[in-house]
């Protein structure tokens, strides 16, 4: 129990200040982020992905539903950005769909769950051509986006593994 009013002051001055702070690093981090998207880092999208998915997720929780879900909603942080889950383009459903909504930059994500940390990059690169194969930037293309990128992130446990294409 707070025993008075100037305590419970200084309690709640200690408290929003921390979550100032606080915030003012997760959205910085997060910024970053979704820059990092926009410009094919993918050291950076994968270091921000790592710190998560270490932070955050139980060795239960690997599965490619939760891989998906965790994604989508650190994409849909950006308010610059229209994000879309399973949306139908090309000749299939593309994971992740993200598009800016000033159209200059749009992106398709595909998630994949990998058991053995062997084939993440093998699985980045089915997946790479998974999108090509089934056109999953055909909506993109035609609302004429100005840059597209399409990526692939794999994940296996709490590890992932990032890889970029960008389309002209």
């Amino acid at each position: 129990m707070i025993p008075n009013r100037e305590v419970r002051q200084i309690y709640i001055e200690q408290v929003r200040s921390w979550f100032k702070e606080k915030v003012q690093v997760e959205s910085a981090s997060l910024k970053g982020f979704h820059a990092a998207f926009e410009s094919g880092d993918v050291e950076r999208i994968t270091e921000v992905l790592d710190a998560y998915l270490l932070n955050t997720v139980s060795f239960h929780d690997a599965h490619e539903s939760f891989y998906h879900g965790f994604l989508l909603a650190l994409l849909s942080t950006c308010s610059e950005w229209s994000v879309v889950s399973n949306s139908e383009t090309g000749k299939g459903r593309s994971d992740i769909k993200v598009e800016r909504k000033d159209r200059k930059i749009g992106f398709i994500v595909e998630v994949k769950d990998v058991k053995d940390p062997v084939k993440m990059q093998a699985s980045c690169e089915a997946a790479i051509q998974q999108i090509e194969d089934k056109d999953y930037t055909a909506a993109l293309r035609r609302y004429r986006f100005k840059d597209i990128w399409i990526y692939d992130i794999a994940f296996c446990d709490k590890e992932c593994r990032v890889i970029a294409k960008h389309l002209l």
